[in-house]
């Protein structure tokens, strides 16, 4: 498969550092990805994908490109996009339809976290580290995988992932049906 229609947002970075520029991916106008920082080398542009402070290296790698095309395809719409002295936005087109597969593992404790979750997009790019929480009062809520930032001396919780407009509520819902049919799944194979 091949990726969807997605957005390119580049920002050069004016401080010198490791990184020449901050890129903000967007797939299917559904899901953001930031910060993913470019660097110049030997070879021409290097993708450093985002990573979170998580000590578990599932969550700590949260973004992979399954498919070695795809990140070759984005490195190069992502080089069209660059300019070393101004911020830039590209739109590219790729398959209209976007796909999301859900994978759920739940966890055995009845409250609290109750189960990890990898969304994978058209089989070419894999998210992971979302945790899905369940409370005693019945709530449920899913964490984003996330890092510390440092703004003006306080630290803060910044997003690697985030869900874009009305898909929100929609994959949010998507991952606790997936999570619902896993635990009825899991309980029919324990009656066997």
């Amino acid at each position: 498969m091949q990726i969807p229609k997605h957005v390119i947002s580049v920002w050069p970075k004016k401080h010198g550092g490791i990184s020449d520029a901050v890129v903000k991916l967007t797939i299917g106008g559904a899901i953001s990805i930031f910060p993913v920082k470019l660097a110049k080398g030997k070879g021409g542009l290097h993708l450093c994908l985002p990573k979170t402070d998580s000590v578990i290296k599932e969550h700590r790698f949260p973004v992979q490109f399954i498919d070695s095309k795809a990140k070759k395809q984005i490195a190069r719409n992502i080089e069209k996009t660059y300019r070393s002295n101004k911020s830039t936005c590209r739109e590219f087109d790729g398959d209209r339809q976007m796909y999301i597969d859900y994978f759920i593992f739940p966890k055995r404790i009845p409250f609290g976290q109750v189960a990890t979750a990898v969304l994978e997009i058209n089989q070419v790019i894999r998210i992971r580290g979302f945790r899905l929480a369940e409370y005693q009062d019945g709530h449920r809520t899913l964490f984003f995988p996330e890092r510390f930032i440092k703004i003006n001396g306080d630290y803060d919780f910044q997003r690697v992932v985030d869900f874009r407009n009305d898909w929100t509520e929609i994959i949010t819902s998507e991952i606790w049906r997936a999570y619902d049919d896993e635990i009825v799944r899991r309980k029919r194979k324990e009656v066997r």
